[in-house]
């Protein structure tokens, strides 16, 4: 099944618009290139979805091309329903590495939102 992930609510950090994973989904974003050399920096908002803190998010940067790995994770545990940011950065390598950000909710309990997502070279 597909699902719409960019929903629109009142209570996103940037209104109108937030991303919303729950119950073990997915949401993966089109590749990009990144230029070999580049220090990043990742960083955007979570919040639980409602007040429940059960299941765990994670959002990652990967590389697809030359190899693929994950560049870049964030372990999101529990959480309230208040707007938390989150941020942390990463060395590109010696090519050009093709991209992407994937986020996932994890556990039957889980719908995390996440808004103002962010990846810029330093």
């Amino acid at each position: 099944d597909t699902y719409e992930r960019i929903i629109n609510r009142d209570y996103a950090e940037s209104t109108p618009y937030l991303m919303l994973l729950e119950r073990d989904m997915k949401c993966v974003s089109d590749v990009f290139t990144v230029p070999a050399n580049q220090y990043l920096a990742f960083s955007g908002y979570v919040r639980n979805a409602d007040t429940s803190t059960a299941g765990t998010a994670t959002i990652a940067v990967e590389s697809v091309e030359p190899q693929q790995q994950t560049l870049f994770e964030i372990d999101l545990r529990g959480g309230t329903d208040a707007w938390a940011p989150f941020s942390g950065s990463f060395n590109s390598g010696d090519v050009p590495t093709k991209c992407r950000v994937v986020a996932t909710a994890v556990g039957a309990g889980s719908r995390k939102c996440f808004d103002s997502l962010s990846l810029v070279s330093k």
